[in-house]
């Protein structure tokens, strides 16, 4: 039988055979989806208010909502534990990771680019305000999409995260939460 989540998913990421998901009030999830007609419940983290996760070997990033960042070791998924966390300005909707940079869609305080290189003592190294309410983010190349609620889509250049500036931005007809980038395709 598949596994019940308790809370509103918020968002999902898949690393060979297993999801990790962001189940809001219920934290972080991790289902064996290597059946897929017959997922298995391996795991979970609780944290306040899970919206976002990215998943880069043994670490998940769980942008969480009023709490900001949580860094959870998954590398036993049937006891996941916290490894660190950073509390930012907004509200964490969205996560994107490259790298050793965490960029965090944070609500009404935009974009927020955290070093996780030490994911014990993560640092911030820069900041970017966007005009609307920052909703989601991904990052490809150096450039940072960001899904601006009101203000739509703002594209943001990150090739020096201690100053992020705007490249260009759509004000796109409602309100934009998410955003894929695939090529030149936003």
């Amino acid at each position: 039988q598949s596994p019940v989540l308790p809370n509103v998913v918020s968002d999902i990421s898949i690393v060979g055979n297993l999801a990790y998901v962001a189940d809001s009030y219920s934290g972080l999830q991790i289902i064996d989806v290597s059946d897929p007609a017959n997922p298995t419940w391996l795991g979970a983290y609780d944290t306040p208010g899970a919206s976002g996760v990215s998943v880069m070997g043994n670490l998940a990033y769980v942008a969480d909502g009023w709490v900001g960042l949580q860094i959870i070791d998954v590398s036993n998924p049937t006891n996941p534990t916290l490894r660190g966390a950073y509390y930012t300005p907004g509200f964490d909707y969205d996560i994107s990771v490259v790298g050793s940079l965490a960029y965090v869609a944070d609500g009404g305080s935009g974009l927020q680019i955290i070093d996780v290189s030490n994911p014990a003592n993560p640092v911030l190294r820069g900041s970017y305000d966007t005009s609307g309410t920052a909703h989601g983010v991904t990052v490809a190349g150096n450039l940072a999409y960001v899904a601006d609620g009101e203000s739509g889509l703002q594209i943001i250049d990150v090739s020096n995260p201690v100053n992020p500036t705007l490249r260009g931005a759509y004000d796109t007809l409602g309100e934009t939460w998410g955003v894929s980038v695939v090529g030149s395709l936003a």
